[in-house]
């Protein structure tokens, strides 16, 4: 069952803070919202920004509310994003959603106890990919967007990835369905898009630190290892931790 979500004694929070707003959509103007869990006490926190799950077209920020709670309680400032999915925006908006989404956290940092030079982005599934996708392209200009706060930076410094997919061109990731309707079509119409779309094509020098949890399912993990050999070829570390026994979705 759902995991109820609950503020912990000595965290506060505020919810859908609009941190872009969107002229011409499918939906007409609209507004992008973040929310901040954190702790009450004054002072200087690292940053933890969460992307939720749901194949890219379903889900919302408050799935992550009980783990940003429990994240604010041990120090961090939790920042769960709303973005656009493939119903709405195909690839690659909700890249550019989310990277607006930091930098209008930096812009605002001081306000909410932001250490701007610790700024981690976490996410599930879908959302492990987006996250180990912005992860990967810091100040890469193609994957920027123009919207929102655009006078700070959307640089990270670290990733944690549960259960998102590294590389869309893998074999145990190239004929899974749902890609093909974020990606906006399917390999053989689109092959360029799903290789930038894949995190792993993106390490370099300008990529981050990052974290894999993943479950038994293999097929989360296709290209994991060989994303991992790239990190180590830049000097980057990485981490695995695999949940045993976990159910199949």
């Amino acid at each position: 069952k759902i995991v109820p979500s609950k503020l912990p004694v000595g965290v506060k929070a505020e919810y859908n803070l609009v941190y872009a707003t969107l002229e011409n959509t499918p939906y007409g103007r609209r507004d992008l919202h973040l929310d901040i869990i954190q702790p009450a006490k004054k002072g200087k926190y690292p940053a933890l920004i969460m992307i939720h799950g749901g194949a890219w077209r379903s889900g919302t920020k408050e799935m992550e509310h009980p783990m940003a709670e429990y994240a604010a309680a041990h120090g961090y400032v939790a920042v769960p994003v709303e973005y656009r999915m493939s119903l709405e925006a195909k690839y690659p908006t909700a890249v550019y959603d989310i990277k607006a989404a930091i930098r209008w956290i930096k812009a605002n940092a001081e306000k909410y106890f932001i250490d701007t030079t610790h700024i981690a982005i976490e996410g599930e599934s879908a959302g492990g990919h987006l996250a180990s996708l912005v992860g990967m392209t810091n100040n890469v200009s193609l994957f920027e967007g123009n919207e929102g706060v655009m006078s700070t930076s959307s640089t990270v410094h670290a990733v944690v990835d549960v259960d998102g997919v590294v590389n869309f061109l893998a074999p145990r990731s190239l004929n899974l369905p749902g890609y093909p309707d974020w990606l906006g079509g399917s390999f053989t119409e689109k092959p360029a898009t799903w290789k930038e779309a894949s995190p792993a094509y993106w390490v370099g020098k300008q990529s981050v630190p990052i974290v894999f949890i993943t479950s038994a399912q293999p097929k989360y993990t296709a290209g994991m290892y060989d994303m991992i050999d790239l990190l180590n070829e830049n000097g980057l570390y990485s981490e695995i931790h695999k949940i045993t026994d976990s159910p199949q979705i």
